[in-house]
Formats: C-alpha cells, sequence, structure tokens
C-alpha cells in the first residue's frame, strides 16, 4: 500500500475484512515489546485483540499475523544475521532527542503520531546523536590495525553496548516464526 495517494492506513484486513486498529507509535512501541516478551503465545494472541478497535476478528490468529504485518509497515521482513545496533526501548532518550533536534517533535506530547509516520521519520534522522550511537555499535573493530584506535573504538562501543536478553535477531526470528 502506498500511503503517498492513499494516506496512512487505520484499519487492517483480518479475513477480507477491514478493521479498525490503533496506528499511535506508543501502542505499536508496546505491541513490539508484547510479542518479544515472555509472554504464552495464546496470551499474546488475546492481547493482541486489544489494537484492535471495538470491533474484533473473530480469528485471533489471522488478526495477530495482520497485525505483525502493519507493525512491520506492510513490507516484507528477512531473518537477519547483522548484528543488533538499534533498541527502541534502550535507546528511546536518543531517538526522543533527536526527533526533537532534528524534526522538532515531541514524542512524549505527540500520541497521535502514526506508526508508520514514526518508522519513516525514525529511518530519516541523520546528522544527530542516535546516528552516531548506531554508527559505534556497528563499526567493525577489525577494518582498524592501530592498536590506539582499536582501543578507542572498544571503550566507545563498551559505552553504548545494547543490554542482553533485550530485543535481539533470535527474538525477531521467534516474533515471524511464531507459528511454523
Amino acid at each position: 500500500m502506498s500511503w503517498i495517494y492513499e494516506g496512512l492506513p487505520n484499519t487492517i484486513m483480518v479475513e477480507g475484512k477491514p478493521f479498525l486498529i490503533k496506528t499511535g507509535f506508543k501502542n505499536w512501541a508496546k505491541f513490539a515489546d508484547m510479542i518479544v516478551s515472555e509472554m504464552s503465545e495464546p496470551a499474546k494472541l488475546r492481547l493482541a485483540l486489544d489494537w484492535f478497535g471495538e470491533e474484533k476478528p473473530s480469528n485471533t490468529e489471522a488478526a495477530f499475523y495482520a497485525l505483525l504485518d502493519f507493525l512491520v509497515c506492510g513490507k516484507p521482513v528477512e531473518p537477519s544475521t547483522d548484528k543488533v545496533v538499534f533498541d527502541l526501548e534502550q535507546d528511546w532518550e536518543y531517538v526522543y532527542a533527536s526527533f526533537r533536534q532534528v524534526y522538532r517533535i515531541n514524542l512524549l506530547k505527540d500520541d497521535d503520531l502514526h506508526w508508520w509516520e514514526f518508522q519513516a521519520l525514525l529511518k530519516g534522522l541523520i546528522n544527530c546523536k542516535l546516528n552516531d550511537v548506531i554508527n559505534v555499535r556497528d563499526i567493525d573493530i577489525n577494518d582498524y590495525k592501530d592498536p590506539k584506535m582499536r582501543k578507542k573504538i572498544r571503550e566507545m562501543q563498551k559505552a553504548y553496548t545494547l543490554e542482553k536478553n533485550k530485543n535481539t535477531e533470535a527474538d525477531a526470528d521467534a516474533v515471524f516464526g511464531m507459528f511454523g
């Protein structure tokens, strides 16, 4: 779906029928946390219905998959072997500061910012602290031979290390392979 012409979606299709959903970025950050949590799969399926408006689909599994599709902005997702360099929850302060700096958007006050718009703006961030942090995390130390430079890079990477047991590639694979 191209939202250039059609606008941002506020419904998703489940078994050929449109259902209203919550679209605010905070709701979808919570959804992303929920799907990688230790909650049981049946509990996740039941809880996922909270992202719908008053009318809820009867097929919870189909509804869940439709919500996952919305989470990734309708784009195909391939399991990644890349190292994890970003975590929305752990990097929240950098995200918040970068949105304020670059876009003049206060994410604490803007509850209505659509998830897809948030994702597009996040991808478009340049010249901000969040980019600096991600770039440091992504440096391959093996590309540097100078011992002093390697030491400095290790120190910077240590300062920006993501906590273990947070959203990892394994979590993402679990989300997209949860039912089969």
